[in-house]
């Protein structure tokens, strides 16, 4: 931890485990933790998207990467409905609609035999 405020905003020094070199960036400490881990704190790191090696604490503060996680989580709850309401109006008109006549079967002209 290079610096620490009251308020739990930190600068902190972490090695990037996918390609090895050494980053510095702002994270969200624990302003509330026990005097015997005043140097300690528990980071995760992002291991997808442009946001590949961010650091993130355990309450997911830190990196934009889980506003887009939240953001695709909260497409998805929408699409179930309308997909539910756009299957349940096609079940309805198919249930509604009589039963198309079947066409006579088509004859087989054989035209060699004239």
């Amino acid at each position: 931890m290079l610096s620490e405020e009251a308020d739990g905003h930190c600068v902190v020094r972490w090695t990037d485990p996918f390609d090895g070199h050494e980053r510095t960036g702002p994270y969200h400490c624990d302003p509330d933790r026990g005097p015997l881990l005043d140097d300690w704190e528990t980071g995760f790191v992002v291991s997808y998207g442009p946001w590949k090696g961010d650091l993130y604490n355990a309450d997911w503060e830190g990196t934009r990467a889980n506003h887009v996680v939240e953001a695709a989580g909260l497409t998805g709850l929408v699409l179930v409905p309308v997909s539910l309401i756009g299957g349940a109006i096609r079940w309805w008109t198919r249930r509604r609609r009589p039963a198309e006549p079947v066409p006579p079967a088509a004859r087989v002209v054989d035209l060699t035999k004239r």
